[in-house]
Protein backbone atom coordinates (compact mmCIF):
# COMPACT_ATOMS: atom_id res chain seq x y z
CA UNK A 1 0.00 0.00 0.00
CA UNK A 2 1.21 3.50 -0.78
CA UNK A 3 2.11 5.31 2.44
CA UNK A 4 1.75 9.01 3.12
CA UNK A 5 5.50 9.50 2.53
CA UNK A 6 5.91 7.13 -0.43
CA UNK A 7 6.85 8.46 -3.85
CA UNK A 8 5.11 7.11 -6.94
CA UNK A 9 6.84 7.57 -10.29
CA UNK A 10 5.44 7.46 -13.78
CA UNK A 11 6.44 7.97 -17.39
CA UNK A 12 5.20 8.19 -20.95
CA UNK A 13 5.52 5.49 -23.62
CA UNK A 14 8.95 6.64 -24.83
CA UNK A 15 10.25 7.30 -21.30
CA UNK A 16 11.32 10.90 -22.01
CA UNK A 17 8.61 12.53 -19.86
CA UNK A 18 8.57 11.47 -16.22
CA UNK A 19 6.82 12.61 -13.06
CA UNK A 20 6.48 11.75 -9.41
CA UNK A 21 3.95 12.31 -6.68
CA UNK A 22 4.15 11.79 -2.95
CA UNK A 23 1.57 10.23 -0.68
CA UNK A 24 -1.67 8.54 -1.55
CA UNK A 25 -4.03 9.85 -4.20
CA UNK A 26 -7.05 11.68 -2.81
CA UNK A 27 -9.18 9.31 -4.91
CA UNK A 28 -9.02 6.97 -7.87
CA UNK A 29 -11.69 7.16 -10.53
CA UNK A 30 -12.68 5.67 -13.85
CA UNK A 31 -14.30 8.14 -16.22
CA UNK A 32 -16.53 7.20 -19.13
CA UNK A 33 -17.10 10.74 -20.50
CA UNK A 34 -16.79 11.45 -24.19
CA UNK A 35 -13.77 13.73 -23.67
CA UNK A 36 -11.82 10.97 -21.87
CA UNK A 37 -12.68 8.58 -24.70
CA UNK A 38 -11.23 10.97 -27.26
CA UNK A 39 -8.22 11.78 -25.09
CA UNK A 40 -7.24 8.17 -24.41
CA UNK A 41 -8.50 6.45 -27.55
CA UNK A 42 -10.30 3.86 -25.45
CA UNK A 43 -13.68 3.48 -23.73
CA UNK A 44 -12.71 4.98 -20.36
CA UNK A 45 -9.86 6.51 -18.39
CA UNK A 46 -8.74 5.44 -14.93
CA UNK A 47 -6.97 8.22 -13.05
CA UNK A 48 -5.37 8.99 -9.71
CA UNK A 49 -6.52 12.32 -8.26
CA UNK A 50 -3.39 13.73 -6.65
CA UNK A 51 -3.19 17.00 -4.69
CA UNK A 52 -1.35 19.34 -7.09
CA UNK A 53 1.36 20.33 -4.56
CA UNK A 54 2.31 16.62 -4.32
CA UNK A 55 2.75 16.17 -8.10
CA UNK A 56 5.64 17.32 -10.28
CA UNK A 57 7.08 16.63 -13.69
CA UNK A 58 10.80 15.93 -13.76
CA UNK A 59 12.66 19.16 -14.64
CA UNK A 60 13.17 19.51 -18.40
CA UNK A 61 10.63 16.78 -19.20
CA UNK A 62 9.37 17.45 -22.74
CA UNK A 63 5.79 18.34 -21.79
CA UNK A 64 3.26 20.04 -24.05
CA UNK A 65 -0.06 21.31 -22.71
CA UNK A 66 -3.33 21.75 -24.55
CA UNK A 67 -6.45 23.34 -23.09
CA UNK A 68 -9.77 22.00 -24.35
CA UNK A 69 -13.41 22.39 -23.40
CA UNK A 70 -15.17 19.37 -21.90
CA UNK A 71 -18.63 18.53 -23.22
CA UNK A 72 -20.22 20.25 -20.18
CA UNK A 73 -18.25 23.44 -20.75
CA UNK A 74 -15.44 23.17 -18.20
CA UNK A 75 -11.88 23.87 -19.21
CA UNK A 76 -9.33 21.02 -19.06
CA UNK A 77 -5.59 21.44 -19.47
CA UNK A 78 -3.97 18.22 -20.62
CA UNK A 79 -0.23 17.52 -20.33
CA UNK A 80 1.30 15.28 -23.01
CA UNK A 81 4.80 14.06 -23.74
CA UNK A 82 5.83 16.29 -26.65
CA UNK A 83 7.98 13.46 -28.01
CA UNK A 84 5.60 10.45 -28.14
CA UNK A 85 2.24 12.12 -27.46
CA UNK A 86 1.29 10.06 -24.40
CA UNK A 87 -1.28 11.87 -22.23
CA UNK A 88 0.20 12.10 -18.72
CA UNK A 89 -2.26 14.10 -16.63
CA UNK A 90 -4.88 16.80 -16.79
CA UNK A 91 -6.27 19.56 -14.63
CA UNK A 92 -9.88 20.70 -14.69
CA UNK A 93 -11.32 24.11 -13.92
CA UNK A 94 -14.21 22.89 -11.80
CA UNK A 95 -14.82 22.90 -8.07
CA UNK A 96 -14.72 19.09 -7.78
CA UNK A 97 -11.23 18.84 -9.30
CA UNK A 98 -9.61 22.21 -8.54
CA UNK A 99 -6.17 21.78 -6.97
CA UNK A 100 -5.79 18.22 -8.24
CA UNK A 101 -3.53 16.67 -10.84
CA UNK A 102 -5.64 14.02 -12.56
CA UNK A 103 -2.93 11.48 -13.39
CA UNK A 104 -3.63 8.77 -15.96
CA UNK A 105 -3.15 5.54 -14.01
CA UNK A 106 -1.64 3.70 -16.98
CA UNK A 107 1.41 5.97 -16.83
CA UNK A 108 2.42 4.80 -13.33
CA UNK A 109 5.66 2.80 -13.52
CA UNK A 110 4.80 0.42 -10.66
CA UNK A 111 1.93 -1.76 -11.86
CA UNK A 112 1.21 -2.81 -8.26
CA UNK A 113 -0.05 0.72 -7.60
CA UNK A 114 -2.98 -0.05 -9.90
CA UNK A 115 -3.90 -3.01 -7.69
CA UNK A 116 -3.38 -1.09 -4.44
CA UNK A 117 -5.58 1.86 -5.45
CA UNK A 118 -8.64 0.47 -7.28
CA UNK A 119 -11.18 3.04 -8.46
CA UNK A 120 -13.48 4.24 -5.69
CA UNK A 121 -15.74 6.09 -8.12
CA UNK A 122 -16.94 5.82 -11.70
CA UNK A 123 -17.85 9.06 -13.44
CA UNK A 124 -20.17 9.69 -16.38
CA UNK A 125 -21.70 6.23 -16.08
CA UNK A 126 -24.49 7.32 -18.41
CA UNK A 127 -21.86 6.96 -21.18
CA UNK A 128 -20.49 3.62 -19.95
CA UNK A 129 -20.81 1.13 -22.78
CA UNK A 130 -23.27 -1.70 -22.14
CA UNK A 131 -20.58 -4.39 -22.39
CA UNK A 132 -18.48 -2.74 -19.64
CA UNK A 133 -19.46 -3.94 -16.17
CA UNK A 134 -19.73 -1.46 -13.29
CA UNK A 135 -17.00 -1.61 -10.66
CA UNK A 136 -18.99 -3.01 -7.74
CA UNK A 137 -16.96 -1.31 -5.01
CA UNK A 138 -16.97 2.12 -6.69
CA UNK A 139 -19.47 4.93 -6.21
CA UNK A 140 -21.50 5.27 -9.42
CA UNK A 141 -21.94 8.85 -10.71
CA UNK A 142 -23.95 9.75 -13.81
CA UNK A 143 -21.82 12.88 -14.25
CA UNK A 144 -19.07 14.33 -12.06
CA UNK A 145 -18.95 13.21 -8.42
Amino acid sequence: MVTDKATTKGSCLCGESTYSFTGQPAATGTCHCLSCRKLTGTTSATCFLVPRPNFEFTPNAPIKTVTVTHEVGISMTISFCSNCGSPMCKEADTEEFRGLAIVFAGTVDNADALLEQPPNMELWTKYRLPYVAPIKTAKQCEQFA
